[in-house]
């Protein structure tokens, strides 16, 4: 078990580790591995996702031991190093303080002048050194497929529209433009317009890009990092669910970092990870749903019928079969009988 003085020093390598890491990544080729590791690994944080990246660059899904154990029932093969990364928990802290009258703002007195005090929960951020594991340093039972395969080669391409279209904050359209833009996020207007007559693939990935625009950027910002933002938005959101994203280049993102602090560059991160992470959980969301109602949507086979259907069916057959091989009618109007032969028919 690890001391507190001991504990402290192992998180302030591992942010040191992570800090450098952030440093260093602003080049291009650096810069794009790691957005295709946070689209991983998108609702870690930036520093952990840097981590996981220095440590275990091919990593593709990681969990602690007990996770891969009781939640997966996957267990971690002998001898695998563990890939330390930084946790999080909060510890409640009871306080006293004096009780406020809430009208006054000023502080309420018992009869003999003395403050009332109440009690008061703090909660207390706690940071501590923790180890995950990759899949790949496991063993056991196959991992539930995941809904970017559903995507791919964008075989899925009116369905994928209709999904953007529903998670978009702002409406989506198609015009004419002219030159190579692509289409553009109208604030004041609400809107998204893309380019029409695109690869589909090259749709997708501007639609994307602008509904990133729509969901974390305003007309005030800073128009170089929102572009950078959104740019690395749609990059890990596309690279998630299989779009290709070969032609993504950040040749100008050194330049751009050349001149920010270190805590401006980490809250870019901060906000492409943020926003990749929940249009990834909508999206995967309506995809859940997609593949639901498809799959209700198939018609079983007779050899796959319910054991309960085929018994009814069967029964009802029995039915049939006993009963007698003609049936006669009376017409009532000429008196005669009419007799239908259940053999011939």
């Amino acid at each position: 078990m690890l001391n507190k003085k001991n504990q402290d020093n192992k998180i302030d390598d591992l942010l040191k580790v992570a800090e450098q890491g952030i440093k260093d990544v602003f080049n291009s080729e650096r810069y794009k591995a790691y957005l295709e590791t946070m689209s991983k690994f998108h609702s870690y944080s930036p520093r952990n996702i840097m981590l996981i990246m220095s440590q275990k660059p091919d990593a593709s899904r990681v969990a602690g031991y007990a996770t891969w154990k009781e939640k997966f029932e996957r267990q971690v093969s002998k001898g695998e190093k563990g890939i330390r990364i930084i946790g999080f928990s909060s510890k409640n802290i009871s306080t006293e303080r004096p009780k406020i009258n809430p009208e006054t703002r000023t502080e309420i007195l018992d009869k003999n002048g003395k403050p009332i005090t109440e009690k008061n929960i703090l909660q207390i951020p706690c940071f501590f050194p923790v180890y995950v594991y990759d899949v790949s340093q496991t063993t056991g039972k196959p991992l539930p497929q995941l809904t970017q395969e559903l995507i791919g080669t964008v075989s899925e391409y009116n369905n994928i529209m209709q999904i953007l279209n529903k998670i978009s904050p702002y409406s989506i359209e198609f015009e004419e433009m002219e030159g190579s833009k692509k289409g553009y996020c109208h604030f004041g207007d609400k809107r998204i317009a893309l380019k029409e007559g695109m690869s589909e693939a090259q749709t997708l990935k501007t639609a994307v890009h602008e509904i990133a625009h729509a969901c974390c950027h305003t007309f005030e910002g800073e128009r170089r990092t929102q572009e950078i933002e959104a740019e690395s938005i749609a990059f890990v959101i596309c690279n998630r669910f299989g779009i290709d994203t070969s032609d993504y280049s950040f040749n100008y993102i050194a330049s751009w970092s050349s001149t920010r602090e270190l805590k401006e560059l980490t809250a870019s991160l901060d906000n492409i990870q943020k926003q990749a992470d929940m249009i990834i959980g909508k999206i995967e969301n309506e995809l859940s749903e997609y593949q639901l109602q498809n799959e209700k949507a198939i018609k079983l086979k007779p050899k796959e019928l319910p054991t309960k259907i085929s018994e009814k069916i069967n029964s009802r057959l029995e039915q049939i079969r006993q009963l007698p091989t003609s049936i006669n009618f009376q017409n009532q109007q000429q008196d005669q009988k009419l007799t239908i032969d259940l053999k011939e028919r």
